[in-house]
């Protein structure tokens, strides 16, 4: 095996994390080899194989985030952290946006859950402001609710509120109600947190005529825990517990026990 005949020799490094073998190699190996790539003229091959490699780890761990073995996930992609931050500056340079955009969306999550929303607001604001109009819809609206997301991790509400009504109307356009509610729910998250309860509740309350539906039985109660604290916030107790109970009901029927 040629990888285990340069361990033999030093030129790398053989670890084990989570039971998989992991290869290093030591920096001054590696600036040697990308000065022999250029020199051979592969480099361009190697990079974007590279980046390819690391979309596809970066495009299977996005829903694993939010699924049963997210630790294992988050652990994944800690390690990768330099080589998806590489990746992204290759494309980057390279022009090719589509790619830049898609491996950006698909550690947005990671990169909220993880702290580094600066970094991730620089990278998508980068992208949106060079390639907003080269993006198919679908994709600008999952850029928009990115770039939305990591502004309200680190408190800028104002900017976050400019990329979630951009992305609200960007998905009224394409008829993608799902991106509409949840801009929805988003904009009276931001109007609520900066004491505007009245915005809040009709955000809320347009969201919740789109999610009465059975299959949305769980973002239905969401929204009704939404309203009833907004209500709650207005010093209207009263329909503050009606919107509780509402969603008590809802979430005792299908025998959901989050938030009970």
């Amino acid at each position: 095996d040629v990888l285990i005949a340069l361990v033999d020799k030093s030129l790398l490094c053989l670890t084990e994390v989570d039971s998989e073998p992991r290869f290093l190699m030591l920096s001054v190996i590696q600036e040697y080899v990308e000065q022999r790539l250029e020199l051979e003229d592969e480099v361009t091959d190697t990079y974007r194989r590279h980046v390819h490699h690391f979309l596809r780890i970066a495009e299977q761990a996005a829903p694993e985030l939010k699924g049963h073995d997210h630790a294992r996930w988050f652990r994944r992609l800690d390690r990768e952290l330099d080589n998806s931050r590489v990746a992204l500056a290759r494309i980057l340079h390279a022009g090719d946006y589509l790619n830049a955009a898609r491996l950006a969306v698909a550690l947005a999550y990671f990169w909220y859950v993880r702290g580094y929303t600066k970094e991730g607001s620089g990278i998508l604001e980068d992208i949106l402001s060079r390639a907003e109009e080269q993006l198919e819809p679908q994709l600008h609206i999952q850029l928009l609710h990115s770039a939305g997301m990591m502004a309200l991790g680190h408190g800028d509400y104002l900017s976050a509120k400019r990329r979630y009504e951009q992305k609200l109307e960007l998905a009224r356009h394409s008829g993608d109600w799902d991106g509409v509610e949840r801009a929805l729910g988003n904009l009276g998250i931001i109007a609520s947190s900066l004491g505007d309860f009245a915005t809040a509740r009709s955000y809320y309350e347009q969201s919740l005529e789109l999610v009465q539906r059975p299959q949305q039985t769980g973002a239905h109660a969401t929204f009704l825990i939404k309203l009833g604290s907004v209500a709650f916030g207005q010093g209207e107790s009263a329909a503050a517990e009606s919107f509780f109970r509402q969603s008590l009901q809802l979430k005792e029927s299908v025998g959901d026990p989050n938030g009970i």
